[in-house]
């Protein structure tokens, strides 16, 4: 999907990303491209959905779900490309962590 995407064929990318995700839910790395991937086509809802399923499941480590948002905040690029949800997504994040030490600061550096 990767691979498509990077070609600039966005529907097959799209393709892939579809036939892929259902079972590659608990893999960030799945989970956060497609989620890009919908936002760089304008597909905020289907995107802001995926983003948070994942920063809720459990079976996705913690510190990954942490890292991607800490990269979020502190890189322009993606700030820029995470822009229209990140609002919702750093409050999701907190509000499911609120006793997490990293978590707090990571709110308080948004």
């Amino acid at each position: 999907a990767e691979m498509f995407r990077d070609s600039n064929k966005p529907d097959s990318a799209e393709f892939y990303y579809r036939s892929i995700i259902t079972e590659h839910q608990d893999d960030p790395n799945v989970v956060f491209s497609f989620a890009e991937f919908l936002l760089s086509r304008n597909k905020v809802g289907e995107a802001k959905e995926l983003y948070i399923n994942a920063l809720k499941n459990r079976e996705i480590d913690q510190a990954i779900k942490l890292n991607y948002l800490y990269n979020a905040i502190q890189h322009d690029a993606m700030f820029a490309k995470l822009a229209p949800l990140l609002d919702v997504l750093m409050k999701t994040f907190y509000e499911d962590n609120r006793n997490d030490v990293r978590s707090m600061a990571l709110y308080a550096d948004f």
